[in-house]
């Protein structure tokens, strides 16, 4: 991941998006998706740590959950 940073590549946010679904799935979730879209949809059910996260994430980039949803 750093030689990809250091040269300029694109796959450092293929990299980066790897390791968030590896990190959602050790805690429980879906390999397949990040654990930003698994918060949005926590959020939709009314789970606190969902709508915890969401805030959070949504601080840094305004409406960051509800993009990730299908990522």
């Amino acid at each position: 991941m750093l030689a990809a940073i250091v040269t300029g590549s694109d796959r450092y946010w293929r990299i980066a998006r790897g390791y968030d679904r590896v990190g959602n799935a050790a805690t429980g979730g879906l390999d397949t998706e990040t654990v930003s879209s698994r918060a949005s949809r926590a959020r939709k059910e009314g789970r606190r740590w969902g709508c915890i996260l969401c805030r959070i994430l949504d601080r840094i980039d305004p409406d960051h959950c509800s993009k990730s949803e299908g990522v």
